[in-house]
């Protein structure tokens, strides 16, 4: 059967459930049995608001599948009308087609007055949100001599009470690796953040304990793992909260103590981990992806997560076009969805040779690949792990690490920096640093100098 004949026979079968749904109930399909995906997601609609006991017409569709985005509902538009006008005799094409265009001018003009009415509101707003900030920007000024991690907690402040008064919305995502430090909300909602660093210096394990605090925080979160199989992610998830060593779940050599630590996990602590969702069966590209994460808006998504950014597919492109078309996209979806976006990227392998540098703290034009990584996103966290290069060598590892590698070398090697290097609402270039158990990937918040109840 050629694949022309079987997309005819598709559109004909949706046009005539569009026209008449109750047929729904004789298909017996599902909507990936279809061979064009728009068809298969028009079929779903169909079914989902046939179950729902809605009404099911063009106009419910349409609503259905674009969520209020005006580029999308044209495009259902212009699907869903050709379907019912193909599938009709030639006398009733022109009632359909009138129809179709009657109902589009009526949400056309609602949409443009809805968009009206808010701009008026906006605007309205803006002259006391300006006016309130500009006056505590003032107050900051006058701190005169203060340092600027003071002003970045200043600047908190004046959003937390900006954010109270109901005027701007400033709650980020809770990194859970103290990120918020320096990092006014956490990650943001609707941008682009890059996680960047060497092999070995645990980004996949910082990606992990981020999705996990965002998890517990009641959000859904959706892990494009292109690297790791969704049983390799879920045994990390239990090796952090079981503190039972990783290697341990992927060769199944479990010890009598290792099983007593699983049995102490309870239905509450593993509750989080049913918000986070890990798919790793679909063609890796920047448009399926957000196709996905798009079907999840309803349920609560709060972050997309993709790990490695690198590996999606190039196409007949360039890597270096192919991401810059993936960050753009993934910038504009983060914007227009209201979804943190988090992308995981590995560095140029030979940077550190070509600028013969002695510091290998990755900097921002480390990142692999495209300026587009670096230009699209608006929080840029490089990782580092001091113990990958031996005992502190450099006389700024000798003042910072030298005393606690002499009385507690394992410590050393267990710590990670977190080095913001793009930040537009807070500090850039300064670390943060965490301690992670190896074993288990689990990472907290440490402060260097102080005691730390470790894990």
């Amino acid at each position: 059967m050629s694949n022309e004949f079987l997309h005819n026979q598709e559109l004909g079968l949706i046009g005539r459930l569009i026209l008449d749904p109750d047929l729904i109930d004789q298909c017996g399909l599902a909507p990936e049995h279809f061979y064009n995906k728009y068809c298969g997601e028009v079929y779903g609609s169909i079914l989902h608001l046939s179950a729902t006991k809605n009404s099911v017409s063009e106009v419910d569709i349409v609503a259905y599948l674009s969520d209020g985005n005006k580029e999308a509902e044209n495009h259902w538009w212009s699907f869903v009308g050709k379907t019912a006008a193909d599938a009709v005799s030639t006398e009733t094409i022109t009632s359909v087609s009138d129809f179709i265009r009657t109902e589009y001018g009526k949400r056309q003009t609602a949409l443009i007055c809805s968009e009206a009415a808010a701009a008026v509101q906006e605007a309205n707003d803006a002259g006391n949100i300006i006016e309130a900030t500009v006056q505590k920007l003032e107050e900051i000024q006058t701190l005169g001599k203060a340092d600027r991690p003071t002003q970045a907690q200043e600047a908190k402040s004046l959003l937390a009470d900006l954010s109270q008064l109901g005027e701007i919305d400033t709650a980020g995502l809770p990194s859970g690796v103290g990120l918020e430090e320096v990092v006014p909300g956490g990650i943001p909602r609707d941008k682009v953040t890059v996680l960047f660093g060497e092999t070995g210096t645990f980004k996949t394990t910082l990606k992990s304990n981020i999705i996990d605090s965002i998890a517990k925080s009641g959000g859904l979160v959706l892990d494009f793992s292109l690297e790791d199989s969704n049983s390799l992610t879920l045994y990390r998830a239990l090796a952090r909260l079981s503190n039972v060593p990783y290697a341990r779940f992927a060769t199944s050599n479990f010890r009598e103590c290792d099983l007593q630590n699983l049995k102490r996990v309870t239905n509450e602590d593993i509750a989080h981990l049913k918000r986070i969702i890990t798919i790793g069966d679909i063609p890796p590209s920047a448009d399926e992806i957000i196709r996905v994460a798009r079907q999840y808006k309803r349920q609560g998504l709060q972050a997309v997560v993709i790990d490695y950014i690198t590996l999606l597919d190039w196409g007949r492109n360039s890597e270096r076009q192919m991401l810059n078309d993936a960050m753009l996209k993934f910038q504009r979806a983060a914007k227009r969805d209201g979804v943190a976006y988090i992308v995981v990227s590995q560095l140029n392998d030979e940077r550190l040779h070509e600028r013969g540098r002695a510091d290998a703290r990755p900097i921002l034009r480390d990142l692999f690949g495209s300026s587009s990584l670096r230009t699209a996103c608006k929080l840029a966290v490089a990782t580092y792990r001091p113990g990958k290069y031996g005992p502190p060598r450099s006389k700024y590892d000798q003042e910072i690490y030298g005393e606690l590698y002499s009385t507690d070398p394992d410590k050393y090697n267990n710590i990670i920096e977190l080095w913001v290097r793009k930040n537009v609402l807070g500090e850039d270039n300064v670390p943060v640093y965490v301690l992670c158990d190896r074993k288990t990937g689990k990472m907290v918040p440490y402060e260097l100098g102080e005691p730390s109840n470790d894990f």
